[in-house]
């Protein structure tokens, strides 16, 4: 009989590497000490949070082999051979309109919800870049977006800035 100790250190050792969640666009670069989380979508891939194992899965979720277990749901994970190209040499610029359009591609690709509320999503985001253009606060431009798609599963963080979302309804 494997004790619990050794189960969850065979967890830990079957999670470690590059996994991928296609339905939600993010790639997850785990080792046994941290993991390394990066946005990917057509228009490039950012660098995300990196944590500690332990706190990665104390506010995201347990992980173990193909799995990202956030209760109540549970994230698919495909293992990938290595870090995906664009990822490789992540995207890092403050140009306003590059970051809108890498947002604006995260969003049509991984939010599957705009007909559902009742959002016309392209022209959201075809206002929004309209207003990144003319030289509005993209932090504000945005946070805009998410108010008016109004789920609260969307939020947004920038340094001190936050926008947590609306009521999940």
């Amino acid at each position: 009989m494997r004790s619990p100790l050794l189960l969850s250190l065979l967890f830990t050792l079957a999670a470690e590497g590059i996994w991928h969640s296609p339905g939600y666009g993010y790639v997850l670069n785990v080792d046994t000490k941290q993991v390394q989380s990066y946005d990917i979508s057509a228009a490039g891939c950012v660098e995300a949070d990196k944590h500690t194992r332990e706190a990665f899965e104390s506010l995201y979720g347990k992980l173990t082999e193909g799995m990202l277990d956030r209760y109540p749901t549970r994230d698919a994970l495909n293992k990938l051979p290595s870090l995906p190209e664009p990822c490789r040499k992540p995207l890092r610029t403050k140009d306003p309109l590059i970051n809108f359009n890498v947002f604006a591609s995260t969003l049509e690709q991984h939010y599957p919800h705009f007909k559902a509320r009742s959002t016309d999503g392209q022209a959201l985001l075809a206002k929004g870049r309209q207003r990144v253009q003319k030289g509005d606060d993209l932090f504000d431009t945005i946070t805009e977006i998410l108010k008016a798609i109004g789920d609260g599963h969307l939020a947004i963080g920038a340094g001190k800035r936050s926008y947590e979302g609306a009521a999940i309804d």
